[in-house]
């Protein structure tokens, strides 16, 4: 590895001044774009095989009570062996091409680790490389670093109203491929502290997870290197079981795979009434980070369930990623209607 730290820290990071200049033109900054996720990718087939161990730390939603882990794993081919661990709960699991296989364990516990490895190996989503997807260009400072943000829209926004927070995008070394840092919808941020040349490839050798300015985790590396590793270390053994049902998560187990989650309209005749409340449903999203369904889980005034089953029914997400292939998520969905 070539150490090629990112001096950007973490108030100049999360502080920063305001667009010192915008442009948009989609075709180029998409081809930019791509470039990058090129660069920071590390789970291409052309790749040589590879061993990474990091250690973890994952805090609650206060930045508080830190649970430390480990994640380590081996790529050969297209083929990848994972073991993470957060606290006592551990789990291992294997990719043979197309499938999966896990150990039991307790898949809520450890999806930090899972949006951590998803950071690491691929970082930029697919899916903003959708046909009407339009990009924006804001040229920004962070302390002394210039850096160039490209801002991917996924869909319209039909609603006035706004979320809080930076506007999705993927922050880069100015004029360079190379990615520092991605904003996504929540104020949800990931900051890739520093990093080292690998395979000639950009890899996060430090990264850290934030929520506003509250640091959720962070991941440091132990180890990184191109590895001569024995079939026999993908085989299946007698532990591991496929897994082919979705995963079952919590909602605050998705707050970094929004990418396009514009709120709903408050109805009309919802404010005359002064109808308010939480609207919840049961929802499946989709290997595409489409919502796939939405079952009403909740006694809720039919406008606002209306209003609320139209805004999330177009809502997209990264898809959730296992050892990079993606999986079905079930999980709860709530959207909270108050007048004011």
């Amino acid at each position: 590895m070539r150490p090629r730290s990112v001096q950007i820290h973490l108030a100049l990071a999360i502080v920063l001044t305001p667009f010192l200049h915008a442009a948009d033109n989609s075709q180029e900054l998409r081809n930019r774009l791509k470039s990058g996720a090129e660069l920071s990718a590390l789970d291409s087939h052309d790749i040589q095989p590879w061993h990474w161990k990091l250690d973890l730390t994952v805090f609650d939603k206060d930045g508080k009570n830190p649970t430390d882990g480990s994640l380590e794993m081996w790529f050969s081919g297209g083929n990848m062996l994972t073991v993470s661990s957060l606290g006592t709960d551990q789990m291992t699991v294997l990719r043979t091409g197309d499938t999966l296989y896990r150990t039991d364990g307790n898949a809520n516990a450890l999806a930090s680790a899972d949006f951590i490895q998803m950071q690491l190996l691929h970082p930029v989503p697919d899916e903003v490389y959708q046909p009407a997807t339009t990009y924006k260009l804001s040229q920004e400072k962070a302390g002394q670093e210039k850096i160039d943000c490209i801002a991917p829209t996924l869909l319209k926004n039909t609603s006035s109203v706004v979320d809080i927070g930076r506007q999705f995008s993927f922050c880069f070394e100015r004029n360079t491929p190379r990615l520092l840092m991605t904003y996504e919808p929540g104020d949800f941020s990931v900051l890739r502290s520093q990093l080292e040349t690998f395979q000639s490839h950009e890899v996060p050798v430090s990264l850290e997870i934030h929520q506003g300015t509250i640091k959720l985790a962070e991941a440091k590396t132990v180890t990184l290197e191109t590895a001569t590793l024995a079939p026999s270390m993908f085989e299946v053994k007698p532990e591991l079981k496929p897994f082919t049902d979705g995963l079952e998560l919590k909602s605050s187990d998705l707050r970094g795979l929004p990418l396009s989650k514009n709120p709903p309209s408050y109805p009309v005749e919802a404010k005359q009434r002064n109808a308010s409340g939480s609207v919840i449903f049961d929802a499946v999203i989709g290997k595409d980070g489409h919502i796939v369904s939405l079952q009403l889980a909740s006694k809720s005034d039919p406008a606002l369930v209306d209003a609320a089953n139209y805004a999330i029914s177009r809502w997209i997400y990264r898809p959730y990623l296992i050892n990079g292939l993606p999986v079905e998520v079930k999980t709860q969905i709530t959207l909270k209607f108050d007048m004011n």
